[in-house]
């Protein structure tokens, strides 16, 4: 019956594909049913942005995609003189998103912390322009299968310089505000759940404390025991606590005094 029949036809579509191997990658274009300009469209609308879509297709194509196309054309012996490619690479966008996100980022930790050190500030600012945070943002809009380059899938550097580029595309088709609030919503958020000590390893907390205590006209921090139990044995713990000029500033525990005061 069918049922006998279907099975042996999946049996036989697992054997083929065993005999095939692993489908490779492929980028989303190779697919019939794709549609560039209807994907633009729909990307803008989905960030709710107002971009052109020659604006779009520069931010996604790098220059890496371009040089590809000119080794291909180079390789079937097409002249390039003759057939020129008529394509913009996003090298400029790039540039342009990145000192949008740059200055913003620093702006904005400096406003909503302000007593946070400018070292603290630096480490902040760093992890959220590293590869790493900007790629995973750049995945989760969806560039991977809109981009134009010549590696796939994208490697993390391609992912945040095309996430650098949208933003400049932003500012280019609207303004530098409207870019900024796309960095508030979408790549400051990334901060939520973290602890500052998480991004910031701080080598030497003591001097980093007295140095901003004297930045503040205070006098430099000192250390008190106010807890101690466990001593000389494994299970031991001690409570530190910090004063500038008898005002406390605050308190810690550690297996150790050293550990504890830092």
């Amino acid at each position: 019956g069918l049922r006998n029949s279907f099975a042996k036809v999946m049996g036989a579509f697992k054997q083929r594909r065993k005999l095939v191997g692993r489908e490779k990658l492929r980028p989303r274009s190779e697919w019939y049913d794709w549609n560039y300009k209807s994907e633009l469209y729909a990307f803008a609308k989905r960030l709710n942005e107002e971009l052109t879509e020659d604006t779009l297709r520069i931010a996604f194509t790098h220059k890496s995609f371009i040089d590809q196309e000119e080794l291909k054309r180079k390789n079937l012996g097409i002249s390039l003189q003759d057939v020129q490619i008529q394509l913009a690479d996003n090298s400029s966008l790039i540039t342009m998103g990145e000192q949008i996100i740059s200055k913003y980022i620093k702006a904005f930790i400096r406003h909503c912390y302000e007593a946070l050190p400018e070292e603290g500030v630096s480490a902040v600012h760093d992890y959220l322009m590293s590869d790493c945070v900007l790629s995973r943002v750049s995945l989760n809009i969806g560039t991977k299968d809109l981009m134009l380059c010549s590696d796939f899938p994208p490697e993390e550097s391609t992912l945040a310089a095309t996430l650098k580029a949208i933003i400049g595309a932003i500012a280019q088709d609207n303004d530098t505000k409207r870019a900024e609030k796309f960095v508030l919503d979408f790549i400051l958020t990334e901060l939520a759940g973290k602890d500052i000590f998480d991004i910031w390893e701080i080598p030497k907390p003591r001097a980093v404390l007295n140095s901003f205590l004297k930045k503040q006209g205070r006098l430099p921090s000192e250390s008190r025991l106010v807890f101690s139990s466990g001593r000389n044995t494994i299970l031991a713990v001690f409570q530190v606590a910090l004063f500038s000029n008898k005002e406390f500033i605050g308190q810690g525990p550690g297996e150790t005094l050293t550990i504890a005061e830092e």
